[in-house]
């Protein structure tokens, strides 16, 4: 979990604005693995942060490689 800032284009009064966002990256879930606590734990971070990001961005693997599994266990990760 990461937390970024950054500025946004001026605003009308011509200063920059400020904004933050998070980025989550490769949870790679697995239920036997118990992932889905870490990504529980982010959020419960990410909501008590006290600027509130304006944005996330979810990027990586966020299940464990569904690719080379069949439908069943695919869904099984994903739900």
């Amino acid at each position: 979990l990461s937390v970024t800032s950054a500025i946004a284009p001026a605003s009308a009064a011509g200063k920059p604005r400020s904004f933050s966002f998070v980025h989550i990256t490769d949870t790679h879930i697995q239920p036997e693995q118990r992932a889905h606590e870490g990504v529980r734990k982010a959020f419960t971070k990410i909501r008590a942060l006290p600027e509130k990001p304006a944005f996330a961005l979810v990027g990586g693997d966020i299940v464990m490689d569904t690719a080379y599994v069949d439908a069943k266990r695919a869904d099984q990760l994903y739900d």
